[in-house]
């Protein structure tokens, strides 16, 4: 797909095998899409319904608008820029976020897929329900996830990993919650400790 060009899927249940490449934008608006196929689009927008990646093994869906809806499926996803404003993340794939924003709504953010924090993240106002507890949240070394709004954020289960324990990755101000209570608070770990 040319820059500029806007691909849509939209309301139904629907199954693609073909090849979605290029510097085009594709835009998910409802009912469940399922690609697959080759994907490396270098926007997806998520605006409404689930959009499924199965079958090939690693995708990269480059800047990514999670706005409202579902991303899903098997496929291990990589996303460059993630702006996070609602909806979620299902599946038994895993994703890995090199950059982006998480909530600003007031909208509570679903995770019930693996998530790996390469980069830097500016998780700013929303809560994050993290409920799966065969599932792992982490930010790996060399990474940043930074709550830069005034509300606390939670995430719910306690099954978060901070680099596997190895000093490097940086959290501030990030609260644990399990059923409500408040496991610990999350800090940046210094190289002393």
């Amino acid at each position: 797909m040319a820059s500029g060009a806007v691909l849509e899927f939209g309301y139904g249940n629907n199954s693609y095998t073909g090849s979605f490449q290029g510097a085009g934008t594709a835009r998910f608006i409802g009912g469940a899409t399922t690609i697959d196929s080759t994907y490396g689009l270098s926007t997806t927008e998520i605006d409404g319904g689930t959009a499924v990646f199965n079958t090939v093994a690693n995708r990269n869906l480059g800047t990514t608008n999670l706005n409202s809806g579902v991303i899903d499926g098997t496929s291990n996803l990589t996303i460059s820029n993630l702006n996070w404003l609602g909806g979620g993340f299902a599946g038994s794939g895993s994703t890995s976020i090199a950059s982006g924003t998480f909530g600003g709504l007031g909208n509570t953010l679903s995770l019930e897929r693996n998530m790996q924090i390469t980069g830097n993240v500016d998780w700013l106002q929303d809560n994050l329900s993290y409920s799966s507890t065969a599932k792992t949240f982490s930010v790996d070394n060399g990474g940043t996830l930074t709550s830069s709004g005034n509300s606390f954020r939670y995430l719910y289960e306690d099954n978060i990993a901070i680099n596997n324990g190895v000093r490097g990755a940086t959290v501030k101000t990030i609260f644990v919650v399990t059923r409500g209570a408040i496991l610990s608070k999350i800090r940046p770990i210094s190289a002393a400790e």
